[in-house]
């Protein structure tokens, strides 16, 4: 005893896909501002600048200022008590002589912590635009997978109107 059961198709849906309505500029601009590796590289640039100030300021005279009250307890002196003020001046021949090297270095620094801010820039703007064109490409995926559905379902559609037909030929 063979029952035949209706296959039941359900209805078609069709899923909106959302749609990216945002400027490549914004978006642009909120990918540099959010990345913390950028951040890091902006930092690494603040501290290459501090570098540099040391190394200049390491090429300045020292000074030292003093200043003390002194006793001695020998009854022969004429002033037992007496203060003292004094003021150094220090300068390390070798700082002086090693300055302009390490200023030069220090200035290499900065430009090197640039260019790496410069590169990370353009690896996260490049990741914005690789995945735009994924997105991009999903979605004309998305279209063509629907336009399939829509073949697959008229297709279906014939093929059940072909077979009631042949069915009711046989009565």
């Amino acid at each position: 005893m063979r029952r035949s059961s209706p296959v039941s198709c359900p209805a078609v849906l069709r899923p909106a896909f959302p749609q990216l309505k945002v400027d490549m500029a914004r978006l642009e601009t909120e990918a540099l501002a959010s990345r913390p590796e950028l951040r890091e590289q902006d930092y690494q640039t603040r501290i290459s600048s501090a570098e540099t100030r040391k190394a200049m300021l390491r090429m300045l005279p020292g000074l030292e200022f003093s200043a003390g009250g002194h006793y001695d307890s020998n009854s022969f002196l004429a002033n037992d008590k007496w203060a003292d003020l004094g003021v150094k001046v220090t300068w390390n021949l070798f700082n002086v002589l090693s300055a302009p090297a390490a200023i030069d270095v220090a200035k290499a620094g900065e430009e090197v912590a640039t260019a790496r801010r410069q590169a990370m820039s353009i690896a996260v703007l490049a990741q914005l635009y690789v995945a735009n064109a994924n997105y991009n490409e999903a979605l004309r995926q998305f279209k063509t997978s629907q336009q399939l559905s829509s073949i697959d379902s008229q297709i279906v559609g014939q093929l059940r109107n072909r077979y009631q037909a042949a069915g009711l030929g046989e009565l």
